[in-house]
């Protein structure tokens, strides 16, 4: 009866260890993916923020665009299925971003990367959110 008891000890510390051991492994992998993709959304900002505010044509802006590239590559692997297709959307319809509707577009992608990384929030669409993101010179577009 001792030996049973021992055997049930066992088999139940080895089962809880391997049901821990693989919660772990899907906790860390999520927190890898969820990271990844936080700082992809980030650096894919921060390009569009360098080619708004910068001189068509200039280095900066140059820059930032091929950069873009490669985020939305790590986008594809990274993001959402809304991001990806707010995304993919606009890169099919417009060359550039200086249409007020590229821009709206670019806006609302924005706004999915921020629901797509902190669930659901209160936050507000329009004028306040478009001059955040390409500044209050452009504000005046909206209205």
């Amino acid at each position: 009866m001792d030996l049973f008891v021992a055997l049930i000890a066992f088999a139940a510390a080895l089962l809880g260890g391997l049901v821990q051991g693989v919660m772990a492994r899907h906790v860390e992998r999520k927190k890898f993916f969820e990271e990844k993709k936080a700082k992809v959304y980030a650096d894919f900002v921060s390009a569009l923020g360098v080619i708004a505010f910068s001189p068509p044509g200039s280095a900066e802006s140059i820059a930032a665009k091929a950069s873009l590239a490669s985020l939305r590559i790590q986008i594809a692997l990274y993001g959402s299925k809304d991001v990806i297709r707010a995304l993919a959307s606009i890169f099919i319809k417009y060359e550039d971003f200086s249409s007020l509707e590229a821009q709206n577009s670019l806006r609302d992608a924005v706004w999915a990367m921020r629901r797509d990384i902190a669930g659901k929030f209160e936050f507000t669409q329009g004028v306040d959110s478009y001059g955040l993101i390409f500044g209050s010179a452009r504000e005046e577009k909206l209205k």
